[in-house]
């Protein structure tokens, strides 16, 4: 910018600086939010179903790994997350087009979902260590999971 520009805009600039200066400061803190509407069980399992695959593919391929590295203590794991996806993808896809067969598969859902938190538990002494964390996370969204479907059936 050269000198002729800055002269232009120098009125311009006090002007604005002034009003700046008499605006009033506020030191009240911003209104509370306001609590929203209580959340659609549907719409809730459907996202608590989308994070309990996406933990369950990365618990399912560590198991893979643990299993192919001579590791038989993961077979109960394995077993029981890829049983575990199947009925998370049916019950979200029947979810989804809110079929009538969904709250039987969610049901089931909840299930499996108990029981692959359970083979996942398991695991549990091996945490602190930094080991077998992909099924701390498959638990973890396993136990979220299954408190979802429950809602969702209630």
């Amino acid at each position: 910018m050269n000198r002729r520009n800055l002269l232009f805009l120098a009125p311009s600039l006090l002007v604005a600086g002034g009003a700046l200066a008499k605006a009033p400061k506020t030191t009240e803190a911003p209104p509370p939010a306001q609590p929203s509407a209580p959340a659609d069980p549907r719409q809730a399992l459907l996202a608590s179903l989308a994070s309990c695959e996406t933990a369950a593919m990365a618990c399912e391929a560590h198991c893979a790994r643990e299993l192919s590295a001579g590791n038989t203590e993961m077979k109960e794991c394995a077993s029981s997350v890829a049983q575990m996806l199947t009925l998370v993808r049916a019950a979200r896809a029947l979810l989804s087009r809110d079929a009538s067969l969904a709250k039987a598969t969610v049901a089931v859902c909840k299930d499996a979902c108990d029981a692959c938190a359970a083979a996942c538990k398991a695991h549990e002494p091996h945490f602190a260590h930094g080991m077998h964390l992909e099924c701390k996370a498959c638990l973890e969204a396993c136990l979220s999971c299954g408190q979802a479907c429950g809602a969702y059936l209630a």
